[in-house]
């Protein structure tokens, strides 16, 4: 609670942030015996709000975490960034979401978040396919209706990684005899998201078709390899 005496329309308000009812007591005449004349009452609610909304990199949406691996091969490229943006007095405004290369420090995009109804929540939809193959960074820029801004929320490092890895495949020798060994080499590699070290051996998963006790004209022999953005490169070679 507080009162003052003005004679203009500008008050400056130290008050701490929250919600007030302001009431304006309006006087035109003073009178003789010194009651006031001609009063007018006016009330009116006011929001005072310094702070801006807070976020966090948190807020991003689970499968959105420093150093986590999108493919453009998977659901199209779309992933769907969900926030959740909280701002104590007067609720948060707008949120954008800025895609900035980390290789070359520059901004790719700037995305803005819908609200979900009347909930704090907002969402947006990212296609990676529309971005080079590399490591981004995702800041969160939250505004509320007094300009209150804040942009330190950085998601860093998340990698966009649209192709597979490169594939080596050779076997040796082409041609063989019974109870001869044919020698086969296979290895993979990817300078961005690197090699799913889960996948088969250590990235790489190779397949002989048919087993040794199986005799014929010609054989397959089959060899694969993962990113860890779940990009895969298949290849196949045959002996006689």
């Amino acid at each position: 609670d507080f009162s003052c005496a003005v004679n203009s329309s500008n008050i400056n308000f130290t008050l701490l942030e929250g919600t007030y009812s302001l009431t304006a007591n309006v006087s035109n005449a003073t009178v003789t015996s010194g009651l006031i004349a001609n009063l007018t009452n006016s009330s009116q609610t006011i929001k005072i709000d310094r702070t801006p909304p807070i976020a966090t990199t948190s807020n991003f949406s689970s499968q959105f975490v420093q150093g986590a691996n999108l493919s453009s091969k998977n659901i199209q490229g779309l992933f769907t960034i969900n926030l959740s943006i909280h701002d104590i007095v007067l609720g948060t405004e707008t949120v954008l979401i800025n895609i900035t290369n980390r290789s070359s420090g520059i901004s790719n995009a700037t995305l803005t978040a819908t609200r979900e109804g009347g909930t704090e929540n907002f969402v947006a939809t990212i296609n990676t396919s529309h971005y080079i193959d590399g490591s981004y960074n995702l800041t969160i820029i939250a505004n509320d209706s007094l300009n209150n801004l804040n942009g330190s929320a950085v998601l860093e490092s998340v990698i966009f990684d649209s192709n597979a890895p490169t594939l080596s495949f050779s076997c040796t020798p082409a041609t063989v005899e019974e109870y001869e060994t044919v020698t086969c080499s296979c290895s993979g590699t990817d300078h961005v998201s690197g090699l799913n070290a889960s996948y088969g051996s250590s990235g790489v998963s190779f397949v002989t078709n048919p087993p040794t006790s199986q005799t014929g004209p010609s054989f397959e022999v089959g060899c694969s390899t993962q990113d860890k953005a779940g990009n895969t490169r298949s290849t196949t070679t045959t002996y006689s």
